[in-house]
């Protein structure tokens, strides 16, 4: 058995635990907390998780700024027929290219402004602008260029958008 004495010397060895108000420990916390709140406040204003502002032609939303037409490098070609069905021979084109439209847009009366995407996932535009003759086709597609796929593209836009020049139907 221990002596008073000895268990009087036990405890006066122990740590004391030391006894922290809640407005120090609160203090403690909020300290701790701020450099993590700063970092993600200068991330958020610097925007460096938006991946859709990229190109600068898509509003946060994924939408296409209204007004903007996108300067692209990328083969053209002249087809013939009526404006109004460049929206239909753009989705059968698209389709059979094996591509999604992502975002439309028509900036003006005479230009249709599609952002489509890869079975790759890499990103593309289309622009259809109104012609004399009907319609003149761009496109480019990838990071660096897809020359097969756009051409492939631009020979179903042409021909699905010259079979729908007569506005009958058209399998």
């Amino acid at each position: 058995m221990l002596s008073i004495a000895a268990s009087e010397w036990i405890t006066s060895i122990q740590p004391r635990r030391r006894r922290y108000s809640s407005r120090r420990m609160s203090n403690a916390r909020l300290h701790s907390l701020l450099p993590a709140a700063f970092v993600c406040f200068v991330f958020g204003l610097l925007g460096c998780g938006d991946s859709s502002r990229q190109f600068g032609y898509l509003s946060p939303a994924g939408e296409i700024r209204e007004g903007t037409i996108p300067i692209i490098e990328g083969p053209t070609i002249e087809a013939t027929g009526n404006f109004d069905y460049a929206a239909a021979a753009v989705a059968r084109a698209v389709g059979l290219a094996e591509l999604t439209i992502e975002a439309k847009s028509q900036p003006d009366a005479g230009t249709h402004v599609y952002r489509l995407l890869t079975a790759g996932n890499d990103p593309g535009y289309l622009i259809i602008r109104r012609t004399a003759e009907g319609a003149s086709a761009q496109a480019s597609l990838g990071h660096h260029g897809s020359p097969e796929l756009e051409q492939q593209l631009l020979d179903a836009f042409a021909e699905r958008f010259e079979a729908l020049k007569s506005g009958r139907a058209v399998p």
